[in-house]
């Protein structure tokens, strides 16, 4: 279902070492270069505040270089018992709060700026990639899984499972995870 990733340079944007391993995994398993997934700070400092506090800053950054640099900015935040649209709504108020409460977008339709949001937290992602696929995204699975997990997860879903296409009821945190890859293959 999905292709191979164009070459660019990548701005990764994210809360915990879990979120880091498994998009970065992700990323190498598609095709780009190590030395092109550049990482925002000290991974080990940041919580949700912290990276929806960035976000602006990179987005502004990101909307400076887009026009003579091939780059992306990849953002992750685990929803915490919120929906998605709640995230993004986050997102979009710290980045421009007059649109947002317009329900105007804030992100055009072609930029790479790709936001994930793992619901309950990336722990179901890692759980529904090794096999329970009947897991759900209320049940927290944190306790189940360290950050290792979240590479070995990265490569089956880049390997596997968004190859063969996610099925009807996958969770819904993936479904979104999949419109926002598509945002990363555009231009």
């Amino acid at each position: 279902m999905t292709s191979k990733l164009r070459k660019f340079r990548v701005t990764i944007l994210c809360e915990d070492i879990a979120h880091h391993r498994f998009i970065r995994e992700y990323l190498i398993c598609q095709g780009l270069n190590k030395r092109d997934i550049l990482d925002f700070g000290n991974v080990k400092s940041r919580n949700n505040g912290s990276v929806i506090r960035h976000y602006p800053d990179l987005v502004r950054e990101y909307r400076k270089k887009k026009n003579y640099q091939n780059i992306a900015l990849v953002v992750m935040l685990d929803a915490d018992g919120e929906s998605a649209e709640y995230r993004l709504r986050a997102f979009g108020m710290k980045l421009d709060r007059g649109k947002t409460r317009l329900n105007q977008k804030t992100r055009w339709d072609n930029e790479r700026i790709a936001i994930f949001i793992p619901a309950r937290n990336i722990e179901t992602w890692i759980h529904y990639s090794l096999g329970d696929m009947d897991c759900n995204e209320d049940d927290d699975y944190k306790k189940y899984y360290t950050a290792d997990d979240a590479g070995k997860a990265a490569k089956i879903f880049a390997n596997k499972i968004c190859v063969d296409g996610l099925p009807q009821n996958a969770l819904s945190s993936l479904h979104h995870a999949c419109a926002e890859l598509e945002r990363l293959k555009k231009i």
